[in-house]
């Protein structure tokens, strides 16, 4: 019955110790990746300056996107960075008349 007891008092003082400590934690350093898709794509356009005629025609697909963060919290300070890029495919032509 004692040792019950003093194993159910263990666990309590476990389980809040770890409740206490998780109030008080925060991240100091960070990053993540991330990756995916555009949801609309390029159509045709053509457009004229002067004597130059510039033809871009549809995107055959959607365009794909890619980029990370990253993140530093030191001493009261938060360094953070941040970068995206999307890639797509087109063809275009130049005309000069």
């Amino acid at each position: 019955m004692i040792n019950n007891t003093r194993n159910k008092n263990e666990e309590i003082l476990v389980v809040s110790t770890f409740m206490v400590l998780h109030i008080f934690a925060f991240a100091l350093v960070g990053f993540g990746f991330q990756g995916g898709t555009d949801m609309t794509k390029l159509g045709a356009s053509s457009h004229t300056d002067g004597l130059v005629t510039v033809n871009s025609f549809e995107m055959e697909s959607n365009p794909i996107n890619f980029g990370g963060y990253a993140f530093v919290d030191l001493f009261g300070y938060t360094l953070e960075g941040e970068a995206d890029l999307g890639v797509g495919l087109y063809n275009f032509e130049f005309a000069i008349q």
